[in-house]
C-alpha cells in the first residue's frame, strides 16, 4: 500500500516523534514505505541518510521490524481434527 503514514502504529511513532524536530519527524513518517521497499530513490536515500545518524528513527524502524517478526511468528489457530472433518462434511453436502 502507498502512501504509509504508519497509523497501525500510532503509539509507537508517537512516542518516537514527540523526540524529534520537523526533519526527524519527516523522516520517521516515511519508515513504514521505507520497511515496506515503497519510496523511490531520492526518498529512500533521505531516510537512509537520516537513520544512519537518528537513534529515535533506528528504534522505531527496529520496533517495526520486531513487531513484523512476532506477527509471521504467531501460531495460526487450528480447528480440532473431528470439528474439521464434521465442518468440511457440511460445506460439500451443501447443508
Amino acid at each position: 500500500m502507498k502512501g504509509h503514514d504508519c497509523s497501525a502504529h500510532e503509539e509507537l511513532f508517537r512516542r518516537h516523534a514527540a523526540r524529534l524536530g520537523p526533519r526527524g519527524r519527516a523522516a520517521l513518517s516515511r519508515v513504514c514505505a521505507y520497511l515496506d521497499g515503497e519510496l523511490g530513490g531520492r526518498e529512500r536515500r533521505f531516510v537512509e541518510r537520516h537513520l544512519a545518524g537518528c537513534r529515535p528513527c533506528q528504534d522505531f524502524l527496529r520496533g517495526l521490524r520486531g513487531a513484523r517478526r512476532a506477527l509471521r511468528a504467531a501460531s495460526k489457530p487450528r480447528l480440532p481434527g473431528r470439528l474439521r472433518g464434521v465442518l468440511r462434511r457440511r460445506l460439500l453436502s451443501g447443508r
